[in-house]
């Protein structure tokens, strides 16, 4: 192997490892490949190095990464796992929900703000004494919903 060269340009190692010129710059950027001098490489240190390169990074000589195949297998994954729980009946929609929660809502404030008449009438209890219960069942319903406001702003920020 004495007769071969110390050093090789780009071009002709690009053909001699079956990649552009433009490629073989790449690869001497990222440092698989031994540069020497503008445009030229280590020619015997360049082969070796870029094989044992090939043997680290199997998925191709072109180096491309595989995380972004990766986050695509698994975000696939992970729609396959939402369709069948939706087609299983596991699934619920984000506007079913909140549709219903709103009518529990509507319906429990209606109850309780029907305590204190009811309450007031079959105790017998005083219009002040009513109308006391009243604002102060009131006043509760008025500090839950400041407290989800609260939360909304805070989940917004």
């Amino acid at each position: 192997m004495t007769d071969l060269p110390e050093t090789i340009i780009a071009a002709d190692l690009a053909r001699l490892l079956g990649l552009t010129a433009n490629r073989v710059s790449v690869l001497g950027a990222e440092g698989v490949l031994e540069r020497r001098e503008r445009g030229r490489y280590a020619l015997v240190s360049s082969v070796q190095r870029y094989c044992e390169w090939c043997r680290d990074n199997p998925r191709g000589r072109k180096g491309v990464s595989t995380e972004g195949k990766d986050r695509l297998t698994a975000a696939q994954a992970d729609l396959a796992e939402l369709k069948l729980a939706q087609t299983r009946g596991e699934l619920l929609h984000l506007e079913d929900v909140r549709r219903e929660w709103a009518a529990i809502a509507i319906d429990l404030r209606a109850r309780l703000l029907s305590i204190a008449p009811r309450v007031g009438s079959a105790l017998g209890l005083d219009r002040a004494t009513a109308a006391r219960l009243d604002s102060e069942l009131r006043s509760a319903l008025e500090d839950l919903a400041d407290q989800r406001d609260a939360e909304i702003e805070d989940l917004l920020s």
